[in-house]
């Protein structure tokens, strides 16, 4: 399923996760997701990115798991070699009040006066979003398939996240990956993500198994 930033925004599911950012790491942007309709099987979330120009096609992918309605997308401009848009990130907070502000004036409507949010790529979004929703989607399976402009489109596969299964995972600006203990690797194999880390205290690294993601490979770190 793909959305672009504006339409979540827009529906108060996209905001700014200031408060998760850290002063001393100007690079690491992070968004929060939220509000998501759960689904009953796991499924891949594409999100277009408010990447500067001259890119402005970054679309990340996040397997969300069966049930989940939130995530945290940490985006780190050293490792994924491009930088967000900041008056496009100044905007998300803007696009996110208007939401709260819509929906605030429609909870207050009768009921008969509601209309349905139509549905867009099966994330429930107001309708005015619906439209440029569908051309983010088809922005993005045009980066997937290879086509002529598809590098603007180029979908990141394992975009980073701060929590998966429970668990806390560490972040690192000197990883190829930007998760600390993991590493991606050459192998051609599905399982090409390392995790690995030092459990002996004697600087030997122990190999603590290949997996398909990154965001595997550092729940296992973690």
């Amino acid at each position: 399923m793909s959305v672009s930033w504006e339409n979540l925004a827009r529906a108060g599911r996209l905001t700014r996760a200031v408060d998760k950012e850290d002063a001393n790491a100007p690079a690491i942007k992070k968004l929060r997701v939220a509000n998501l309709e759960p689904s009953a099987e796991p499924y891949t979330l594409r999100i277009s990115m408010p990447c500067a120009a001259p890119c402005g096609g970054c679309v990340v992918a996040h397997k969300m798991k069966a049930g989940s309605t939130r995530m945290v997308l940490v985006w780190n401009e050293n490792v994924q070699e491009c930088k967000l848009d900041p008056i496009s990130l100044a905007a998300i907070g803007f696009l996110a009040a208007s939401a709260t502000s819509q929906a605030s004036a429609a909870a207050a409507q009768p009921p008969s006066a509601k209309a349905p949010f139509p549905e867009a790529e099966g994330v429930r979004l107001p309708p005015s979003s619906a439209a440029s929703s569908s051309a983010a989607a088809a922005a993005a399976a045009t980066g997937a398939s290879g086509a002529p402009g598809s590098a603007a489109a180029a979908a990141v596969e394992t975009p980073m996240t701060e929590e998966a299964e429970g668990l806390r995972l560490h972040l690192s600006d000197k990883s190829n990956t930007g998760y600390k203990g993991v590493c991606k690797t050459k192998r051609k194999k599905k399982t090409r993500f390392l995790a690995q880390a030092n459990l002996s205290g004697d600087n030997k690294q122990t190999k603590l198994g290949y997996f398909g993601t990154a965001v595997e490979a550092a729940v296992a770190y973690a």
